[in-house]
């Protein structure tokens, strides 16, 4: 009792280590792992004579496998050390993305994409968002956003790549890349990661001295029951799209970019800026869904993506549009993670937050995958992206819509009473 107490009374609670912890991991499981492997697309598809919707199937497949096995991850850190599962899975996902550097046929890089997506779910959200929700009973939304900004770690690597890139090629970036990943996650993980406050001799930051055990006051329904309810099928819908049109817009921005005619130094400048405005965005709408409310986040996020594509559309007339284009697109890449992760637990409790969101996050995968072919496709078949961004402006509509209809589905259904206890 002692040592919880005395922990407790520090002045700089672990919880906020764990957060930062978190947005080291998803720098290196999504702004690495994620995040860079656009930059690839061009490169790679000229060395190898290759399509660009041939090649931007190695993320598809990827995000195709991350979602097959999402649900897996999910009910896997439910039950066992996230610390340990990252420790060993952050080595093997290096490791493939080394491996790579070493593949000459276009198959060789779908099965290297199919073992490093399975094992995705490891790094991604869903472990950040389920460490986040043990650590945190209070300002949950400004710690999401701050261990979920990691994504945006990529502005700071996708320059690297891309001289590597031009300077000695796309193989040796692959190398760096997986280099990078290894010493973000295993440093990490192994010196200060911890599965749950009371490793630390501590209780969840906001948890008062007196109060009862997190473990002892979970609320809210099961996945079973959430999965017959309107409001949990029309926001796993939302997720799917918001996923759709984040791939679509990131894993070709750079290539966009470039065939607009400019430098690889100016492209790789414009997706670093994407990765920047994430970041930024991530940190802003936590704590707009800690003190202003879980649908203005949404809302701003969804808008985000609009412009975005708008932007993208005009992205031929004048340059000042490609760099407010990257600014919005960063700023609607909080939706299909963090903002949606941080809603399943407002909506439906803790009780089986986990399976929930290793359920609804599988589904972004889904997204994932249509959306980086899509774009692909469309530039194969037409020679530009502007079918693309169309469709990510209608897409963007139709969230909203999608969106409002879910929550007044949400307030019909009685779950409220159930999240109370």
């Amino acid at each position: 009792m002692n040592k919880v107490s005395s922990a407790s009374r520090s002045k700089l609670h672990y919880g906020w280590v764990i957060a930062v912890c978190c947005m080291i991991i998803s720098g290196g499981g999504i702004g690495i792992l994620v995040n860079t492997l656009g930059i690839f697309i061009k490169p790679v598809s000229t060395s190898l004579g290759l399509p660009r919707a041939e090649f931007s199937l190695v993320t598809s497949l990827s995000s195709f496998a991350t979602m097959l096995t999402y649900s897996y991850w999910g009910r896997h850190i439910a039950k066992h050390s996230i610390r340990k599962t990252m420790i060993v899975t952050g080595a093997l996902m290096s490791l493939l993305i080394v491996m790579y550097s070493f593949c000459t046929q276009i198959w060789q890089f779908y099965v290297c994409a199919l073992l490093l997506g399975s094992m995705t779910g490891s790094m991604s959200i869903l472990p950040v968002t389920t460490l986040i929700n043990r650590w945190f009973d209070a300002s949950r939304g400004t710690a999401t956003g701050i261990s979920s900004c990691g994504s945006g770690l990529a502005m700071f690597i996708i320059p690297a790549v891309s001289a590597i890139i031009v300077n000695y090629g796309w193989r040796k970036a692959y190398v760096f890349v997986g280099i990078m990943l290894f010493l973000l996650v295993e440093v990490v993980a192994v010196f200060f990661l911890r599965d749950q406050p009371e490793d630390k001799g501590l209780k969840a930051y906001g948890v008062g001295e007196s109060a009862i055990s997190s473990e002892k006051k979970l609320t809210g329904i099961s996945l079973k029951e959430a999965k017959h309810t309107t409001s949990f099928k029309l926001v796993v819908f939302v997720a799917t799209i918001s996923a759709l049109c984040n791939t679509a817009i990131t894993h070709h921005v750079y290539a966009y970019v470039s065939d607009l005619g400019f430098s690889a130094a100016f492209a790789s400048i414009m997706s670093s800026l994407q990765m920047g405005a994430m970041m930024c965005s991530k940190l802003i709408i936590g704590v707009i869904l800690d003190r202003v409310g879980m649908k203005i986040g949404l809302w701003i996020s969804i808008f985000g993506y609009f412009m975005a594509a708008a932007c993208l559309l005009a992205g031929k007339f004048a340059v000042a549009f490609v760099v407010a284009a990257v600014v919005c697109a960063g700023i609607g890449a909080a939706m299909p993670a963090m903002s949606v992760a941080y809603s399943l637990r407002r909506l439906y409790g803790s009780k089986e937050y986990s399976t929930i969101a290793g359920f609804t996050l599988s589904f972004t995968f889904l997204g994932n995958t249509i959306g980086t072919s899509m774009s692909g496709a469309i530039y194969d078949a037409t020679g530009n992206y502007d079918l693309s961004w169309i469709i990510i402006m209608a897409s963007s509509v139709l969230m909203l819509v999608i969106l409002s209809l879910a929550l007044k589905a949400h307030a019909r259904e009685g779950i409220e009473e159930k999240l109370a206890g």
